[in-house]
């Protein structure tokens, strides 16, 4: 941990993708509770995990002025995990829950809730083919904090600009032995 705060236009990578429905959490019988959880994929993300350090958001800016230019969004590739659900998350107390390991995954990182990522990541991994997934998010908004300050453009912006950039470093790259 380098003393990093999560910031509007930040993009997160992570390592797995926790589905859960909050009102269907039950207790299996080893008292944990049952939640999907899906994995991205290990060559993807070592792929992003190189352009960590790299001038990737700066991709799409040549003639604006410094201005214009991006904050220098961080990326959190890696170790962090992103909470997946149909349900929008504005509930402080569910929000606390989750986030603090109330539903038995307190051993990762937690760096966002959102509710799209389940669904594909499920329907890449349900696949007959060989499918593999990353997620890329950029960070809009702060969940539960009706009132908080969103910056749905620069996490729009940021995340594609690091999409091109990852294309880049694949394109460049090796390919993975099928």
């Amino acid at each position: 941990d380098d003393g990093r705060t999560l910031r509007l236009g930040d993009v997160i990578v992570p390592h797995r993708i926790i589905g859960y429905e909050y009102q269907r959490l039950q207790k299996n019988k080893d008292n944990r509770y049952n939640i999907n959880t899906l994995t991205c994929s290990a060559f993807l993300r070592g792929a992003a995990g190189r352009l960590r350090y790299t001038n990737w958001a700066q991709i799409g800016t040549e003639g604006e002025s410094n201005e214009e230019k991006p904050n220098s969004p961080f990326l959190w590739a890696g170790e962090v995990d992103v909470l997946s659900g149909s349900k929008v998350m504005n509930d402080k107390d569910a929000y606390d829950k989750l986030i603090k390991g109330g539903i038995g995954i307190a051993h990762r990182k937690i760096f966002g809730i959102e509710m799209e990522g389940e669904g594909t990541a499920a329907a890449a991994s349900a696949s007959e083919q060989s499918v593999e997934f990353l997620f890329i998010k950029g960070v809009s908004d702060y969940a539960y904090e009706k009132d908080a300050q969103s910056d749905r453009t620069a996490a729009t912006t940021n995340a594609a600009r690091f999409l091109f950039a990852l294309l880049d470093e694949l394109a460049l790259g090796e390919k993975p032995a099928r």
